[in-house]
């Protein structure tokens, strides 16, 4: 009897082993929010600076054209950088060329987030400088290109006359 005990013991202790060795574990992907996220700003805990290397602009469906050159030198210095932490920071500052000399150095701060499909990035925050831009759109850029070391960003605005004026952003690591 005490035999049988024994056997039946290290039968069940064994099968429980298996059992527990042959289950998976599941684990839930990344969404893409969470995926474009680590490309934007880095793992958790980290950041990345990005800058414009390109601005273009459409007008009323036309085509677009490279306005690049037609930026202020002040602006397209500008950095860019998101903090992948618990409150995702963002922060506009100023490059080597301020476009008021009495303008702080951070331009804008706030938080960011993609939304759950990882199209859209939405920036929030508070303007520190009369040279701000991703906080007063107040909308979320539409995301069409996304790596390591670049991104495109578009958005639109009305202007005065009612003209639709489509605008797409490159940016770079820096």
């Amino acid at each position: 009897m005490k035999m049988e005990l024994t056997r039946g013991l290290a039968l069940l202790i064994f099968l429980t082993l298996v059992i527990t060795a042959c289950s998976k574990k599941e684990t839930t992907p990344p969404s893409p929010a969470e995926t474009n996220g680590i490309t934007l700003a880095g793992p958790t805990g980290s950041s990345k600076t990005w800058g414009i290397n390109s601005f273009r602009q459409a007008q009323n469906g036309g085509s677009s054209q490279d306005v690049t050159s037609q930026i202020d030198a002040c602006f397209v210095d500008n950095t860019f950088t998101f903090t992948n932490n618990s409150t995702q920071d963002y922060e506009n500052d100023e490059g080597a060329t301020k476009c008021n000399s009495t303008d702080p150095s951070a331009i804008e701060k706030g938080s960011w987030a993609f939304t759950e499909d990882g199209k859209s990035l939405l920036i929030d925050g508070t303007a520190y400088s009369q040279e701000y831009f991703l906080v007063a759109l107040g909308k979320p850029l539409a995301i069409s290109n996304l790596t390591a070391t670049t991104f495109t960003a578009t958005f639109s605005l009305t202007d005065t006359l009612n003209n639709t004026n489509v605008y797409t952003l490159g940016f770079a690591k820096k």
